[in-house]
């Protein structure tokens, strides 16, 4: 780890490492550890911003734990978690290509690595690999998950896409996916392959005028359709609708019907910001509003406030700075 640990980095590893064990570092004296606290970047205000949260469901417990993420620059390089009886730290820590984007994530639980992260890049900058390691007790690194990524260039819009993905269970092949595009490089088709490259299902894809998706249908290995899901928008072309349907199968008697399964609604303000985001889910074949969002932002466009509310309207979770 430490050839990675240079100038601004060590810097602020070291001082999420004096957090652990001081408490709020001197020159952010606006963290308040009694409640859940976090840290966030807003790439629109180009500052780091502060934010609390009470969940009012449990606000005894939010009391005695809280996290913290440290950033340099736009990129997040660690975060902490801490529990107010917790003798040993839990925190990750971040690591990034020269490309700019994610290289590695350590997961660290109870004072040792317990999950790493690795993300492998090619000269294009394109993504070859993604690995999972997890620990032993004695510390041995075991793959448990990867993912290898092919690409395909496409003359018709001038780029390369992700033609293939293979997925291992360890070091065992465990299924391919493959993407097909149409003549405007929109993904047409996306087909899911056992690793003995048999057909296990696929999912197509239907735009309209404006390139933007309505429709997603989504068929199992004989080809039936199971599932489908229709997109609506606003005239703004901001996505307004979601709904997901299941096809009941019928026979020579009863023709397949779909039934609506899942929906998420959106609202936005005049500058397109979302506002409020409803979420419903089907509970005893009935389908209910399961929970609602709601943001607020500030001048800059940066969210200020974040509340979650349950199936009942009542308050859940509350993120507010």
């Amino acid at each position: 780890m430490r050839k990675y640990l240079t100038g601004g980095i060590l810097v602020s590893i070291l001082t999420v490492i004096v957090v652990f064990f001081t408490g709020c570092p001197t020159e952010e004296p606006k963290y308040d550890y009694k409640y859940f606290s976090k840290r966030r970047w807003c790439p629109t205000k180009q500052v780091n911003m502060h934010s609390k949260a009470i969940q009012h469901s449990d606000e005894k417990k939010m009391k005695n734990y809280y996290k913290v993420s440290y950033y340099k620059g736009s990129k997040q390089i660690a975060s902490s978690t801490v529990f107010k009886n917790m003798k040993k730290p839990a925190g990750n820590w971040y690591y990034y290509h020269k490309n700019g984007q994610i290289e590695k994530e350590m997961v660290h639980k109870k004072g040792k690595l317990d999950e790493l992260y690795e993300y492998k890049y090619n000269k294009d900058n394109e993504k070859t690999t993604y690995s999972h390691y997890i620990f032993s007790k004695n510390a041995n690194k075991l793959l448990r998950v990867q993912s290898r990524y092919f690409y395909d260039s496409y003359k018709e819009c001038n780029k390369r896409l992700t033609g293939k993905v293979e997925n291992y269970n360890g070091a065992i092949l465990d299924e391919i996916i493959k993407y097909d595009y149409d003549n405007k490089c929109r993904l047409s088709k996306k087909s899911v392959y056992l690793f003995n490259n048999q057909l296990n299902g696929y999912n197509l894809y239907h735009y309209n005028s404006d390139n933007l998706l309505v429709k997603e249908e989504i068929y199992n290995r004989e080809n039936i359709m199971t599932y489908f899901i229709v997109y609506e928008y606003y005239p703004s072309k901001l996505l307004k609708d979601y709904k997901m349907h299941r096809i009941e199968q019928g026979n020579k008697n009863k023709p397949a019907k779909p039934i609506l399964l899942r929906r998420k609604t959106y609202i936005y303000d005049k500058d397109g910001k979302l506002t409020k985001e409803s979420e419903y889910d089907t509970v005893d074949n009935i389908l209910e509003k399961v929970s609602h969002r709601e943001y607020k932002y500030d001048k800059h466009g940066c969210i200020v406030c974040k509340k979650i509310y349950n199936s009942s309207g009542i308050l859940m979770e509350k993120v507010c700075h």
